[in-house]
């Protein structure tokens, strides 16, 4: 296996805290979880889906990442809503965008633990040829 570009590495660093730091954190306050919900949440904090809460994340936020008038933002402001941000920050490529960050992807707006956690290590063996 060819050793991982330094790029590769900051984008697995980033799946990795989502999955064992802000996926936990979700969980703890599942009742404001929300897939397809961009719309802000009185004083939660939170916008509700997985990116909104990735936004509040103080790890994120000083690597860029972070929420404009509810909606998720990296480096540019102008990257259309709707995965622009995520998939930079998080190197995606845009069909992971929806497997991780859409509700469609679940079947439902209230996805497990298990299930997200499953679609960050599906999308970080694909793309960084690591299993966790």
């Amino acid at each position: 296996m060819k050793q991982a570009t330094e790029p590769q590495k900051v984008y697995l660093a980033r799946l990795r805290r989502l999955r064992d730091v802000v996926v936990p954190h979700i969980m703890s306050r599942r009742q404001r979880f929300h897939m397809a919900a961009y719309e802000h949440e009185g004083t939660c904090g939170t916008t509700r889906c997985l990116a909104g809460w990735a936004g509040y994340d103080e790890k994120f936020n000083k690597q860029g990442f972070k929420l404009v008038d509810g909606f998720p933002v990296y480096k540019n402001p102008k990257l259309p809503v709707g995965g622009g941000a995520e998939i930079e920050f998080f190197g995606l490529k845009r069909w992971q965008w929806g497997d991780l960050f859409s509700s469609v992807a679940y079947g439902s707006t209230k996805p497990t633990k298990r299930e997200l956690v499953a679609a960050i290590n599906k999308i970080i063996r694909s793309n960084h040829g690591v299993s966790k």
